[in-house]
C-alpha cells in the first residue's frame, strides 16, 4: 500500500518570489477557513441580485491584464 508523504524541496528564490510563494500558501489557508458562508434570506437575495447585475469594467484590471505575462512556461 502506498502512502502519501510530504515532499521537501530546496529552492533558491529571490525575496519577491519568496513573498509570492508565501502569499499563495496563505491563500489556500484563507480559502479553507471560509468554505462555508452563511447568509440571511435577505443577504442571499442581495447576493444573487448582485451576481445578476451587468459586469463592471475595472480600468486598473484591464491595464494589468493587457500587459504581457511575466511568468515563463517551464
Amino acid at each position: 500500500m502506498t502512502t502519501e508523504r510530504d515532499r521537501r524541496r530546496e529552492l533558491r528564490v529571490s525575496p519577491s518570489s519568496d513573498a509570492f510563494m508565501s502569499s499563495v500558501a496563505r491563500t489556500g489557508e484563507v480559502f479553507a477557513e471560509y468554505q462555508v458562508v452563511e447568509l440571511s434570506r435577505e443577504a442571499f437575495a442581495q447576493f444573487v441580485e448582485t451576481l445578476d447585475d451587468a459586469p463592471v469594467t475595472v480600468p486598473e484590471l484591464v491595464d494589468v491584464l493587457s500587459q504581457p505575462s511575466r511568468i515563463t512556461e517551464v
